[in-house]
């Protein structure tokens, strides 16, 4: 027996069966011995070849029954849903079945589901295609089809647009661009596939640049969508990479702002500030060998008598302002050797086998110039006259470089 206490406040003498009989009719639950429910291990490929033949034969059926309006749509959609369910537990996550093959979870949400997305290929493309026949014929589409929620998720397309022009930069291109074209894959389930969140930002774009490709004609108001959804996808581009409002808002307020090379090269290209460095004046850069090329060959590691004009014209590119590199194969002491050979003829390296510079944007050991000279360079003008080995011919290859440098400016 139970002792309650009534509305009236009175109290009430009351077994426990009946107790469990009301509130079973009230929709009242003891969880603590509810069943529970779990998601079983079913092979798709399996359960989609065993529905296969009962949606080919409903199919089959409302392809003779005349006229459509004698067909029940809540019929035809229970039949679905019968037919499909073992289908959508395994498709959907968000389904699960109990000890007695009951499915917890809303099944009408997950078949509308199964129908907007990605057809896929094989045995599952055609029992999406089946299904998709048999819910136009049953004229239950207004209910699963997607279509009338355009105008309600093109204001949202709307309002985020707005929200991304009024953003403050950096944004995170791949959430963005998820959300969009889960919205899009509601509008448009055909054209638009969303991968999901694990997909890559190059993946999400690649989507949606070929869906703004497609021609608009599921909807009438398809231009403005796309309209919308190029907005976003631009906005987004633009901002997820560190502008140069970000840029001066961190200067300005004396704060350095955290990056990696691989974002600064990212974000760079994105902006075409690499381009523009490129492209503005900078100092000519030489990479010159030393054996063969300021020195004469000599038995390694001695060193030989200078090369002719080969100071001269080093030294005089130096003082045009351009970088010298020493680019040889020497290392350890016989590279100090050759550095202060050059010190002492009034040559100073601005970097010995590397551009200090070429570090802010590639991480390769080549050491980076605009034009590189040395005796093994393939049409490189040489010295051989009574020589064992040639050495470069500076009377030549200086006047080139000097034509070359004033075209590089």
């Amino acid at each position: 027996m139970k002792i309650i206490k009534s509305a009236s406040g009175q109290k009430i003498q009351i077994s426990y069966q009946d107790w469990k009989k009301i509130g079973v009719r009230a929709g009242w639950q003891d969880e603590s011995r509810m069943p529970k429910s779990v998601r079983p291990q079913l092979d798709l490929e399996e359960e989609v070849q065993k529905a296969l033949p009962n949606l080919e034969r409903q199919l089959e059926s409302l392809k003779r029954l005349a006229p459509a309006d004698s067909i029940d749509p809540r019929l035809v959609t229970n039949t679905l849903v019968k037919s499909l369910e073992q289908v959508l537990v395994a498709t959907d996550e968000s389904l699960s079945v109990y000890p007695n093959g009951k499915i917890n979870g809303n099944v009408n949400k997950a078949l509308k589901n199964f129908l907007t997305t990605h057809t896929g290929s094989g045995n599952m493309a055609k029992l999406k295609s089946i299904t998709r026949q048999i819910v136009l014929i049953a004229k239950v589409l207004p209910v699963i089809d997607p279509r009338p929620i355009v105008p309600r998720n093109m204001r949202k397309l709307m309002v985020g647009l707005e929200n991304l022009k009024h953003a403050p930069a950096p944004l995170p291109k791949g959430e963005i661009l998820a959300k969009t074209l889960k919205l899009l894959a509601q509008m448009f389930p055909k054209k638009v596939y969303s991968p999901g969140t694990g997909a890559s930002e190059e993946e999400l774009e690649k989507i949606f640049r070929r869906y703004l490709a497609t021609p608009p004609d599921s909807h009438p108001l398809e231009p403005q969508v796309q309209q919308f959804a190029a907005g976003i996808l631009q906005e987004a581009i633009n901002k997820s990479a560190s502008t140069s409002s970000i840029m001066l808002k961190f200067a300005s307020s004396g704060r350095t702002l955290p990056m990696t090379r691989e974002q600064w090269m990212r974000i760079g290209a994105a902006r075409g500030w690499i381009r523009r460095l490129a492209e503005e004046t900078r100092p000519f850069k030489i990479a010159v060998g030393f054996d063969g090329t300021i020195a004469e060959h000599a038995e390694f590691p001695k060193i030989g008598e200078p090369v002719p004009d080969a100071f001269v014209w080093l030294r005089k590119f130096k003082k045009w302002g351009d970088k010298i590199f020493l680019y040889t194969m020497r290392s350890g002491d016989e590279l100090e050797d050759a550095v202060e050979y050059c010190r002492k003829h009034g040559l100073e390296f601005d970097g010995v086998n590397e551009d200090p510079d070429q570090s802010e944007w590639t991480d390769s050991p080549k050491t980076y110039a605009d034009v590189y000279i040395d005796d093994c360079g393939a049409g490189c003008p040489l010295l051989e006259e009574g020589r064992e080995r040639p050495c470069v011919n500076w009377t030549e290859i200086g006047p080139m470089v000097a034509r070359r440098r004033k075209h590089n400016k």
